[in-house]
């Protein structure tokens, strides 16, 4: 098959799978499907690259850019964080930041995961990650700074449940 073999079916092709995901992620109401449709993209990714396809210029529509994979783990890491997937997400974000360290996206997911997970100094630090490499956005991720350090201090000084707030 031209995209890879999936037990004598051919696999969709990743941009189509993407861009499926996205409209179920946009729903809101369909976010399994939409993380389905996110891993199913990548796996169609590593098939193809598996079989020594290389990207096109002008790009194949079909074939999801290489160098876009980012994308796809960030919006699957919005889904996750959607359907409090809170590990999930943070593994989506770290692959995020591990392809596009300088799109201060990937820290912003890592930080609102670790965030709702009550991992307040390690979601500071994904902001401040952020706040280091990224120039743009930098007003978001110094709001999410601060609402970790507010959080915290309502955590301890009110007995809060930190679950209840968000960045």
């Amino acid at each position: 098959s031209r995209y890879g073999e999936g037990r004598g079916k051919e696999l969709r092709p990743p941009g189509e799978l993407k861009a499926l995901a996205d409209k179920m992620l946009a729903s809101g109401t369909m976010l399994e499907d939409a993380v389905k449709h996110y891993t199913a993209a990548l796996a169609a990714l590593a098939a193809i690259e598996a079989k020594g396809v290389k990207p096109k210029f002008p790009p194949d529509p079909d074939v999801f850019p290489y160098d876009k994979r980012y994308t796809i783990h960030h919006n699957r890491a919005m889904a996750h964080l959607e359907m409090r997937n809170f590990e999930l997400a943070v593994e989506d974000a770290e692959a995020v930041i591990a392809q596009k360290p300088n799109w201060v996206n990937g820290y912003l997911r890592k930080g609102g995961a670790l965030f709702a997970m009550g991992k307040f100094e390690d979601a500071r630090a994904a902001y401040q990650a952020g706040l280091d490499t990224a120039a743009k956005y930098n007003d978001d991720l110094k709001e999410g700074k601060q609402a970790c350090a507010d959080l915290m201090m309502r955590v301890v000084s009110e007995g809060m449940d930190p679950r209840d707030g968000r960045p």
